[in-house]
């Protein structure tokens, strides 16, 4: 994808209690509906930012678009991940092996709304992808990596194609590849 890059000056005579902007990017990912969700400073002094665009605004169809930049916000890469339908990305951090993984939901793998766990090396090729959940609705809002190189993740699910309606929280844990060590539940909100 190419990106639109928009330096912006900061006004000459601002209050010294005021913040002044130092730069300012605009990155064209899609055709449609794009919208950031996360940014988290990398260790190489740049960033890393997840964001959620619709691929036409004849569809809901979207995809997780993950950007790396360097500490001025000029473009390293840009990728997106995803299936045909909707995809997002809600977190991203950086993982101990100096890649990235990120958390969000797909409906594309299995038809049904599920958490979604993306690990990614430092230039955005994807290494693994798993899905997590088996009611409707499950969201990985949050991951955070550990110090063992496996990731913790918060995330919600609303159900309401099961009566009575599932609404909770969990904490997982899941180990390097992915796989599941442990859920816990909330249970009804």
């Amino acid at each position: 994808p190419m990106a639109t890059m928009t330096p912006t000056t900061s006004p000459q005579n601002t209050p010294s209690n005021c913040m002044e902007i130092e730069w300012e990017r605009k990155y064209e990912l899609c055709n449609d509906g794009v919208l950031a969700r996360w940014i988290q400073a990398t260790s190489d002094g740049g960033f890393i930012a997840a964001v959620y665009g619709r691929l036409n605004s004849d569809s809901n169809d979207s995809q997780a678009f993950i950007v790396k930049t360097d500490s001025e916000g000029n473009e390293v890469w840009i990728n997106n991940y995803g299936g045909s339908s909707i995809d997002g990305a809600l977190c991203i951090q950086e993982a101990y092996d100096g890649g990235y993984v990120f958390s969000g939901y797909t409906l594309s793998n299995e038809g049904m709304l599920k958490a979604w766990v993306v690990k990614i090396d430092h230039n955005g090729k994807e290494e693994w992808n798993q899905t997590y959940g088996e009611a409707y609705g499950t969201e990985a809002k949050y991951i955070q990596p550990m110090s063992d190189g496996g990731y913790i993740i918060f995330g919600h699910t609303t159900d309401i194609n099961y009566p009575p309606e599932v609404n909770e929280s969990w904490v997982m844990k899941i180990d390097a590849s992915g796989k599941t060590r442990w859920i816990k539940s909330y249970g009804v909100l």
